[in-house]
Order: structure tokens, then C-alpha cells, then sequence
């Protein structure tokens, strides 16, 4: 129990501190301010978008290859202890080996409510000065990232419990793919942004996100609902 109540506090200050959307947030800030409009940004952008892909699978190699050379850890402090030295050594390359885009002006704040209140001012303004399209944009990715950050553990504890009750490779496996789903979404997005503008571009992802969860949500009513789950997460 001790373990657990650590477990959950820790869990609760990485999510107050913003947890790895805050990451992804930087790093597609950081592009946008080095980058011209246009197909070039987005192309990077969704090479960057892929790199969390190949990171993952990357990640769980290097487990495999963990629990074959070392054997099984003693306990869960090996691994974390590990993933402290990765984040530790991302960490100073961000603060030594990257030059920072938007110099602090004189008496800001990094860690302000302004920084709050200005998202909110920024979502009333769009819709009194008419661009509610941005105002949607930011709701729908609000609600888009709280989906996304939910749905492993949902997926995880469906698909290990009756009626797929998948095994632990089964469900390596598909956590395989869809990490391979972010390097096949560069291509897609190189192809598509022929004749899509990046507003364009959102929609499709919008409506393939939604068609993956309807196809995996009705998985279990087909005759082959392991197919069917893994056919979702290619719509998606």
C-alpha cells in the first residue's frame, strides 16, 4: 500500500506539472518558431509526431532487450531510476544544446497565472472578434488530448479481460502498431497535403480518430473481434 500511495502522488505532481503534453507542446513551439508556414512546417511537424512513435517502439526493444540480458527487475525502482537518467540528459540537451527562439522580456514570469488567463483571453476573444474557428480548434484538441491520454489504460484493461482476453505478446504487439501508426501518418500527410491545406489536414485526422474508436467500440460484435480492434487502430 505504501508503494501505491507513492505511486499516486507521484502521479498526481507529473500531471500538475503539465506530464509529457507539456513536452510536446515545447517541442511543437519551438518548430513552429524555426519554420515558415506552409507544407514544409507541416511535413516537420508530423516528422516530429513520428519521432514519438519510433521512440516507443524504441522503448519497448529496449525492454525486451531488459528482460532477456538483466532478467526481470528487481522491483519497479530499476526502471524508473532509468527513465530519470534519459529525462535528466534531455533535460540539459534542451537547455545547453538548443538556442532558445523567444527571448524573456524584462519582469515576465516563467511560472505565472498569466500564462492561464491569457489561453482564456485568447478563447473569449476569438469568438467576440469572430474567428470562432479557433476557439473550436483549441475545444476539440482540449478534449482530443484528454481522450488520448485516457485511452491506453481503457484499451489495456479491455482488451486483457473477457471477451478478448489477449496475452501480454498479443498486446505488445499492438501497441507495436500503433507506435508504427505515427511513422505511416508522415506519409499520409505527405500525400495528402498535396491537395489539402493544413486546416484540411486536421479534419481528416479529426474524423479518422473518431472512425478508429467507432471500429474498435463495435470490435466485439464481429466474428473476428481481434481483427476488427486491430482494424480500428489503422482507421485511427
Amino acid at each position: 500500500m505504501p508503494n501505491y500511495m507513492q505511486i499516486r502522488q507521484s502521479a498526481l505532481l507529473y500531471g500538475m506539472h503539465g506530464s509529457s503534453t507539456t513536452l510536446y507542446g515545447g517541442c511543437f513551439a519551438y518548430l513552429t518558431d524555426i519554420t515558415e508556414p506552409g507544407s514544409p512546417r507541416t511535413f516537420r511537424m508530423a516528422i516530429l509526431e513520428s519521432a514519438i512513435g519510433v521512440s516507443a517502439i524504441v522503448g519497448v526493444l529496449a525492454g525486451n532487450l531488459w528482460l532477456g540480458v538483466l532478467g526481470v527487475p528487481l522491483g519497479f525502482q530499476e526502471p524508473f531510476w532509468f527513465t530519470v537518467g534519459l529525462t535528466a540528459f534531455s533535460l540539459l540537451y534542451a537547455i545547453f544544446g538548443i538556442k532558445e527562439t523567444c527571448l524573456r522580456r524584462g519582469g515576465q514570469k516563467v511560472c505565472s497565472l498569466g500564462n492561464v488567463s491569457g489561453m482564456v483571453q485568447l478563447v473569449r476573444g476569438s469568438f467576440k472578434t469572430g474567428q470562432w474557428k479557433l476557439g473550436v480548434i483549441l475545444l476539440v484538441f482540449f478534449l482530443n488530448n484528454g481522450v488520448f491520454a485516457t485511452w491506453p489504460g481503457i484499451v489495456t484493461l479491455t482488451v486483457v479481460g473477457p471477451p478478448y482476453c489477449w496475452t501480454p505478446d498479443l498486446l505488445g504487439y499492438f501497441y507495436a502498431a500503433m507506435c508504427a501508426g505515427f511513422v505511416l501518418g508522415v506519409l499520409g500527410i505527405k500525400l495528402l497535403g498535396k491537395c489539402l491545406s493544413p486546416y484540411g489536414l486536421m479534419h481528416v485526422g479529426f474524423v479518422s480518430g473518431t472512425a478508429g474508436f467507432v471500429v474498435q467500440g463495435l470490435a466485439v460484435y464481429t466474428p473476428n473481434r481481434n481483427a476488427a480492434f486491430y482494424l480500428g487502430l489503422l482507421v485511427y
